[in-house]
């Protein structure tokens, strides 16, 4: 029994870093499988953006930034498998992940303040913009409106949505 015991420790010593450190709420995605799905509720690592990218290479990962939307719920921007999604978070669990709709030249991801009309729409919006020069407020395409309770997005109607072009998330139409 002591020579179990014996040859355990250097084992564990190994290779029980690495599996704590796969802990980082990745782990269970797969990019033929539902990848929000697979994030809400996992807790993501609070280790180096480079660290977990690099153990997820099959999945393409890579972090492209985040807003503070609240002092409790960060919202953040990932590339999975080639697609992108925002993903809100609190103390480090998702609580809900989004897959954005493909957005490059005049479709532009955004996240910030939008009016319905004339009427400022209260609380964060995220989706896509139809970028137009010349004009501060895009139509948006696409919406959705954070509940800043659960941390989910609900979608919102785009009829008369004008978002301001200060909150495109890659103005270039790249991830940076």
């Amino acid at each position: 029994m002591k020579a179990i015991q014996a040859m355990s420790l250097p084992f564990l010593l190994v290779f029980a870093p690495t599996c704590l450190a796969a802990n980082d709420g990745f782990g269970a995605v797969t990019c033929n499988g539902d990848v929000a799905k697979a994030l809400v509720g996992k807790k993501l690592s609070d280790e180096a953006d480079a660290a977990v990218e690099n153990r997820h290479k099959n999945l393409a990962l890579k972090d492209l930034g985040g807003d503070e939307i609240t002092d409790d719920i960060f919202l953040s921007t990932w590339s999975i498998c080639g697609n992108d999604y925002l993903l809100t978070l609190r103390r480090s669990v998702v609580r809900d992940a989004l897959k954005v709709p493909a957005h490059s030249g005049s479709d532009k991801l955004f996240d910030g303040d939008c009016t319905k009309g004339k009427t400022p729409v209260p609380g964060v919006v995220v989706g896509i913009l139809v970028d137009q020069h010349g004009t501060d407020a895009l139509p948006a395409k696409m919406a959705w409106k954070l509940d800043e309770t659960s941390g989910k997005f609900v979608s919102i109607p785009v009829d008369g949505l004008t978002c301001a072009r200060h909150g495109i998330m890659f103005p270039n139409g790249e991830a940076e």
